[in-house]
């Protein structure tokens, strides 16, 4: 899944009735990359010394998605 840029977000919640949705919307992205984080880290540390590499990389992706998911919504929530 795709999240919106930043500045795809703001146009849309700028042109749209429709802020609070968009805000909730958000929120609910970054809770469930919370959860693939969760879910990657427990792989990584329950993995095999032959898989824990990828295990790793996986991780740090998850971490990266859940960054960038925090990011559109502590734009979405900063006042207009």
């Amino acid at each position: 899944m795709r999240l919106p840029r930043l500045d795809e977000l703001a146009s849309w919640r700028a042109n749209s009735g429709y802020a609070a949705d968009a805000l909730v919307d958000t929120y609910i992205a970054w809770r469930e990359k919370c959860v693939f984080v969760r879910a990657a880290y427990r792989l990584w540390s329950d993995s095999d010394a032959s898989d824990r590499q990828f295990a790793f990389h996986v991780y740090l992706a998850a971490l990266e998605h859940e960054e960038h998911a925090a990011g559109v919504y502590e734009h979405a929530l900063r006042p207009r």
